[in-house]
C-alpha cells in the first residue's frame, strides 16, 4: 500500500505536468486494491476536468495496472 501511495502521488504530479488538456488543480487519483487482494492488481481512479469551450469537461476513468507485469487496462472512460 506505501508503492501504490507514492505511485498515487507521482501519477497525479506526471498528469498535471505533462497533460496539457487538463485544467491544472482539477486532477485527482486515488488508489485502491482490485477486490481479489492475491490478484497482484491495482486500481488507480483518475478525475479531472479538461478545457473545451464553452465548457470545462468532467473527464474520469479507472486504470487497472497488474503489478507484476505492468499491463494496464483502462476500465471506464
Amino acid at each position: 500500500s506505501i508503492a501504490a501511495r507514492s505511485i498515487t502521488t507521482e501519477l497525479k504530479v506526471l498528469l498535471e505536468n505533462y497533460e496539457a488538456r487538463l485544467v491544472p488543480g482539477t486532477v485527482t487519483v486515488k488508489s485502491e486494491l482490485a477486490e481479489d487482494d492475491a490478484s497482484g492488481h491495482i486500481r488507480f481512479h483518475v478525475n479531472a476536468e479538461m478545457y473545451s469551450t464553452p465548457a470545462d469537461v468532467a473527464v474520469e476513468f479507472v486504470a487497472e495496472v497488474e503489478v507484476d507485469s505492468g499491463q494496464v487496462k483502462v476500465l471506464k472512460l
